[in-house]
C-alpha cells in the first residue's frame, strides 16, 4: 500500500535564539525546550537540522577522551532528543536518544548523513571550528529504511489515532562542554516531519489485514522474534559514556 508522502517544515520559536552579540552565547545552550507536534498524519521520519553561527572568534573545541561530554564537542549541540506520546493507554517515549547516538545510528544503518554534517564531523576532530554558519542534521526514522511494503505502511508512528499531541523535547549542550573559547551566538532548529497521508479506505484496509497478520504472528515464533527486534532498538556507545539511543515503534493495529 502506497500512501502519499507529505513534507512539512516547522520553525518552532522554542528552538531558536540569537544572543544579538558575537561575544555572547545563544540562550538556548544548556537548556531544555519542548514543542507539541500536530496529529494530522502518521509520522515516517523526523529530521532535525540545527543551524548555528560561530561569532567573530573561532571556537576552540573540547576533546578530552576521558570526559564523554566534551569528547564529541560540537556534534552534541543537540545533546538529547525525546519524543513522547500518549496513545490513550499510557504515556511513553518512542524516541529517547543522545544527539551523537543519532548520528552514529544514521551512519551504521544506511540512513546516512548529509555532506554538511560529515564536514562538521571532520572539524570536530580538529582543534578549532572557524567563524561561520553551520548546519547539523539529525535523522530520526520511525521505520527502518530497508523495510518496504506491505509491512512499511503498518509501522509509521500513528499519532493521528492518539488523543494527545506528541511532544518533542530537545536538550541543548552547554557551551563549556563543547568549546573552551569563542561563542555560538545563534542556534535555530528546523523540524522536518515526513508523514504519510492516510484515508478512511487505507485505514480500513490496514485494520482488516492486521487481523490476519496477528493470527500468523502467533503461529510463528521466528516472526515474533524478528518483529521484536524491529520494534525495539538499543545502541550503546562507549562503555560508561552515558550515551544511549532507544526507538520504540508501534504498529497502528
Amino acid at each position: 500500500m502506497f500512501l502519499p508522502q507529505r513534507f512539512n517544515y516547522f520553525y518552532p520559536s522554542q528552538f531558536s535564539n540569537d544572543s544579538g552579540a558575537d561575544n555572547t552565547n545563544s540562550a538556548l545552550l544548556g537548556t531544555t525546550q519542548k514543542w507539541a507536534i500536530d496529529r494530522t498524519w502518521p509520522i515516517e521520519e523526523l529530521v532535525l537540522t540545527a543551524d548555528f553561527k560561530v561569532g567573530t572568534t573561532a571556537l576552540t573545541l573540547q576533546g578530552t577522551v576521558t570526559t564523554p561530554d566534551t569528547y564529541d564537542n560540537i556534534l552534541q549541540l543537540v545533546q538529547h532528543v525525546n519524543l513522547t506520546v500518549n496513545d490513550g493507554k499510557q504515556p511513553r517515549s518512542v524516541v529517547d536518544c543522545d544527539g551523537i547516538a543519532l548520528l552514529e545510528y544514521a551512519t551504521l544503518t544506511g540512513v546516512n548523513i548529509d555532506q554538511a554534517t560529515s564536514l562538521l564531523a571532520a572539524y570536530s576532530q580538529t582543534a578549532t571550528l572557524p567563524v561561520g554558519n553551520y548546519p547539523l542534521t539529525y535523522r530520526i526514522p520511525m521505520v527502518e529504511t530497508w523495510i518496504g511494503e506491505p509491512l512499511r505502511s503498518r509501522m509509521y508512528l500513528p499519532v493521528h489515532t492518539y488523543p494527545q499531541d506528541p511532544v518533542l523535547t530537545l536538550t541543548f549542550q552547554s557551551g563549556a562542554n563543547m568549546y573552551s573559547a569563542g561563542n555560538i551566538r545563534f542556534v535555530g532548529v528546523t523540524v522536518l516531519l515526513i508523514r504519510r497521508q492516510v484515508t478512511a479506505a487505507s485505514e480500513a484496509a490496514l485494520q482488516k489485514d492486521a487481523k490476519r497478520a496477528r493470527s500468523q504472528i502467533r503461529m510463528d515464533t521466528l516472526t515474533l522474534t524478528w518483529l521484536r527486534r524491529l520494534f525495539q532498538f538499543r545502541l550503546a556507545r562507549v562503555p560508561n559514556s552515558g550515551s544511549r539511543c532507544r526507538f520504540r515503534a508501534s504498529m497502528p493495529i
